[in-house]
């Protein structure tokens, strides 16, 4: 015979033998429960009740699946049935395709962090303006060089009308890319 100890609707002891011991109860030969089991989720001939049906009546807890952290959106998978989420966590999805969001617990739900979402696209316009001042750098530097040799042909009295136009072209795109690199200096300043 099988015999089970229960103890605030948990089994905690199994035992087999020809005789009962002090507080234990009969179990059925074929009972399908192990320790830790609850005694609300068999019938009253011990028989399991089917999982869904607890689940439905709110009797087990099915949390399985994917949660996550709600601090920094990492996961972990619960695969047991009553396995409660952490404080920290929760099984509503993050937002897709959004790098900048967060838990709004009011909301119970993942909104966009405007705050961070702005802070990145400020650092984001702030890099792609110093990328601009390195390659206006770069090329007033070019031009300097290029400018050498028209204005030699110049001093030596040797240039030519082609000469005279690629310097005054060279000029053209240097003040150009000057006043640009003062107006996105002013800006970065600004910033």
């Amino acid at each position: 015979m099988k015999y089970g100890k229960w103890h605030e609707g948990t089994l905690i002891d199994i035992r087999v033998g020809s005789n009962k011991p002090e507080g234990f109860d009969e179990l059925p030969q074929n009972f399908k429960g192990g320790i830790g089991v609850k005694r609300e989720w068999f019938d009253d001939k011990l028989m399991p009740i089917p999982e869904d049906k607890l689940i439905a009546s709110g009797i087990r807890k099915d949390n399985r699946g994917k949660v996550y952290n709600i601090n920094d959106g990492s996961t972990r998978v619960i695969q047991r049935l009553d396995e409660d989420l952490r404080d920290d966590e929760t099984k509503e999805t993050p937002l897709e395709n959004e790098p900048h969001q967060k838990f709004d617990k009011h909301k119970k739900k993942w909104v966009v962090d405007i705050e961070k979402k702005e802070q990145f696209e400020k650092e984001k316009v702030t890099t792609e303006k110093r990328q601009r001042l390195s390659v206006i750098e770069s090329r007033l530097d070019t031009i300097d060089v290029r400018r050498l040799r028209p204005k030699e042909a110049i001093i030596e009295g040797t240039a030519t009308d082609e000469d005279f136009s690629n310097l005054a072209r060279l000029d053209d795109e240097k003040t150009a890319l000057k006043i640009e690199y003062g107006i996105i200096n002013e800006e970065l300043k600004s910033a």
